[in-house]
């Protein structure tokens, strides 16, 4: 039998050029997803960006 992962998918509304703020809901949902058990969390792509999808 394969292994079983916990995956956590994170999705919030990053907050445009809010870098700080950005990385610091980042890190308590990270937190979170541990502590339920996570073994991997997955971000919006825009995440480490200053900048959110309004600028493509």
């Amino acid at each position: 039998m394969a292994p079983i992962h916990r995956v956590a998918v994170i999705q919030w509304n990053i907050q445009d050029l809010a870098i700080e703020e950005n990385h610091r809901k980042a890190c308590d949902f990270i937190r979170e997803a541990a502590a339920q058990g996570a073994e991997l969390a997955v971000l919006p792509e825009y995440a480490p960006s200053p900048y959110t999808s309004s600028h493509t």
